[in-house]
């Protein structure tokens, strides 16, 4: 597993090789509903994030930050796919307190996603009926269905991601949803149990190498 400076991460840009290219996407992020108000005494309710996409001619990366303000805790979600947008690896990491846990997978079958490659194979990929795929979470897979929401239109699209049962897979308890406007994600959910976090751009950059 790679070292993580989140102070690097945060404060600096590294140097992109040349014919690099990465969107940058600058979130705020906060817990949604009543469960926002018990996470507020344990810690942290809202902050700041961070997804960064990058690609050359042979793969594409992208990684999702997560920070709160005034505390070292973070959540890094990251995942590296071909030119297909098949997902090759996958790696989660997080600090909560004193907590602080990694779990990274380089072999998942073609079928398979993280929340992060989710993002970039519905951004590119874009599929108008329902997808049943597998997802990754913390060393696991779990089937899942991806489902369009809503109209679609030229400028805006939206999906849900939900577990589904299936013989011989644990239950995924998870969701995620998203919706682009303009081939960006401009708003993010992703549930865990009761809690929801929802993430909502507020500028994108782009570097070109």
């Amino acid at each position: 597993m790679r070292t993580f400076s989140l102070i690097g991460f945060l404060l600096l840009f590294p140097s992109i090789a040349e014919g690099q290219k990465e969107d940058i996407y600058l979130y705020k992020w906060k817990i949604k509903g009543f469960i926002r108000f018990v996470a507020s005494i344990i810690g942290p309710s809202r902050g700041g994030a961070r997804l960064v996409f990058s690609e050359n001619n042979q793969e594409r990366k992208i990684e999702l930050l997560l920070t709160a303000p005034g505390t070292r805790d973070y959540y890094l979600y990251g995942a590296i796919l071909d030119d297909r947008y098949n997902t090759l690896s996958v790696w989660y990491e997080y600090r909560y307190g004193n907590k602080q846990k990694k779990y990274e997978d380089k072999k998942l079958p073609k079928s398979a996603f993280s929340i992060p490659s989710a993002i970039l194979y519905l951004r590119e990929r874009s599929p108008f009926v329902k997808e049943e795929k597998l997802i990754w979470s913390k060393g696991r897979l779990y089937p899942v269905v991806i489902e369009p929401v809503g109209d679609e239109s030229e400028t805006v699209r939206k999906y849900y991601v939900s577990g589904i049962r299936k013989e011989g897979f644990r239950y995924w308890k998870g969701s995620f949803s998203i919706e682009f406007r303009n081939n960006d994600p401009r708003v993010l959910e992703i549930g865990q149990g009761f809690a929801v976090v929802k993430l909502e751009m507020v500028r994108k950059e782009v570097r070109n190498g």
